[in-house]
């Protein structure tokens, strides 16, 4: 199995896992949202979460879940697919690009002072 055809079969297989996620949790949001034992359920907090708002949003959170898990996938399927670019770190020199200064050189002297 070559590299390009691990890619596609982790590609797909993150796609898949995606689709049965996202079509899976939208059918069970459809079915919190209209069935009336939810609606009928009442209150949480007293005038401000019903239990159908806080299942809603249990269900929004599993969905977000697995959009970020897919785009963790995605990620690591692209990093693979690229080969790695050391050339501009080493280059950071010939640009002048410097590190980032260090906090007491930022607050020296007379900013500090006003700044407080």
């Amino acid at each position: 199995m070559t590299s390009r055809s691990k890619a596609d079969a982790q590609m797909a297989r993150a796609a898949t896992t995606l689709g049965i996620g996202v079509a899976g949790l939208v059918i069970v949001r459809l079915f919190v949202q209209g069935l009336p034992m939810f609606q009928e359920a009442g209150w949480i907090v007293k005038g401000k979460l019903t239990v159908v708002a806080a299942a809603v949003i249990v269900v929004d959170a599993m969905l977000i879940s697995i959009l970020v898990g897919f785009a963790i996938q995605l990620r690591a399927c692209l990093q693979n697919g690229f080969p790695r670019c050391d050339a501009i770190a080493s280059r950071r020199g010939v640009l002048g690009i410097s590190q980032r200064p260090s906090a007491s050189r930022c607050w020296s002297g007379r900013n500090s002072q006003q700044r407080r």
